[in-house]
């Protein structure tokens, strides 16, 4: 599916992709979403709110990628983004477990057996995003420059900031492959967005 020359992302439905047609030398950019139900240990826990599609999709897709020989990148953002998320997850889990509906977020902070179970959810993943695929992940960064290009932008888009810098800059380098449930992604012009996002598709 494709919204339209200058109107958007082409979009790819990875539910119905002839996998055939992606080249190996094809560079894909995965998206913090993405991260975490490939990553996340906690990822199809049922007190997370999610589709069980992404928990299956998007992991299975990452894998043939890999498989396949394609060098998959992010950045140092999405893994910030990433550690913010798994944070928010771990506590409404421990809400949901525990019948704590009226634990403040700060106050789980102080919860010392929590934050260490966070820190190591941490640490395992990574661990694994950098050291797990043979070099086949590059984690990249890039600088404050790109944050007046969104400024400059905002009306010609509909993503966040985080995710504006990260397309932006990896069109950067000539990275037009991206990997994400986010629908605002389709907004994006220039792009090549793989999604199993049943709202798009």
């Amino acid at each position: 599916m494709n919204n339209g020359e200058n109107m958007g992302a082409k979009i790819f439905d990875i539910k119905k992709l002839d996998f055939t047609s992606i080249k190996r030398e094809e560079v894909f950019a995965i998206d913090t979403n993405v991260l975490v139900w490939t990553h996340y240990s906690e990822a199809s826990n049922p007190c997370l709110n999610k589709h069980p599609y992404q928990v299956i999709r998007y992991p299975d897709f990452v894998a043939r990628l890999l498989e396949n020989g394609n060098k998959l990148v992010t950045t140092l953002l999405n893994l910030t983004e990433l550690c913010g998320v798994i944070e928010r997850n771990r506590y409404r889990i421990y809400k949901a477990v525990n019948g704590s509906d009226s634990l403040g977020f700060k106050s789980y902070r102080n919860n010392s057996a929590e934050r260490e179970g966070y820190r190591h959810e941490i640490e395992h993943m990574l661990m694994e995003i950098r050291e797990s695929y043979d070099g086949q992940i590059e984690i990249i960064n890039f600088t404050e420059a790109h944050l007046n290009m969104f400024v400059n932008n905002i009306c010609k888009n509909k993503c966040d900031v985080f995710d504006y810098l990260i397309i932006d800059y990896l069109k950067g380098m000539g990275i037009h492959n991206y990997i994400s449930d986010d629908k605002d992604f389709t907004t994006v012009d220039g792009i090549n967005l793989y999604t199993a996002y049943e709202e798009v598709n």
